[in-house]
């Protein structure tokens, strides 16, 4: 029987990531890249990286490395771009952005999404008995808008909503964070 938890590896592709990893570009890192279900929208050469092997072994592309986000296994400035989607909230989010700041170039950019731990959403979930961000197995830290903005500059969405334009500017409110910054 086959163990493998697809929807740990995998997160729900909207327009709005979709663009996001358009604006990768160069030498482009995918943390936590899995199943791969990102590298048609990447603008780069790829390389993606993920902690599990079972994951990396479902992954027909040559570019792939097992390792660690909070230790990874490449040289300083080794990147153009970084991107994380849904994988940050499983390690802390300090470690993880030293270890981007070493392996991006200078001007480089990372782009990383996390769950809303302070989701407004996540009420409304519940009340109609739907899975919810607290309910995820193995988190380190559901981090919040004010978690992130030390870092860069971050933004909402929200998925299953019109009013996903409107979280873009206003991240307490949106489902999901994104954090956008440079090297």
């Amino acid at each position: 029987m086959d163990n493998f938890n697809k929807s740990r590896h995998m997160t729900e592709i909207s327009n709005f990531r979709k663009s996001l990893a358009k604006e990768m570009r160069g030498d482009v890192l995918d943390v936590g890249g899995g199943l791969g279900i990102y590298l048609p929208y990447f603008g780069g050469e790829t390389t993606v990286m993920d902690i599990s092997q079972e994951a990396l072994n479902r992954l027909d592309y040559p570019k792939k490395v097992i390792g660690d986000a909070i230790d990874m296994p490449f040289p300083d400035e080794s990147f153009d771009s970084v991107f994380a989607m849904a994988v940050c909230q499983y390690f802390d989010l300090s470690v993880f952005v030293s270890q981007v700041k070493r392996v991006l170039r200078k001007g480089g950019r990372c782009t990383i999404l996390v769950p809303n731990g302070k989701s407004p959403w996540d009420k409304v979930k519940k009340v109609f008995g739907l899975r919810t961000w607290d309910q995820q197995e193995g988190i380190f830290k559901q981090y919040c808008a004010n978690d992130l903005k030390k870092y860069g500059k971050v933004y909402g969405e929200i998925r299953f909503l019109p009013w996903d334009g409107f979280a873009r500017n206003h991240p307490n409110i949106g489902h999901c964070l994104i954090l956008k910054f440079e090297k």
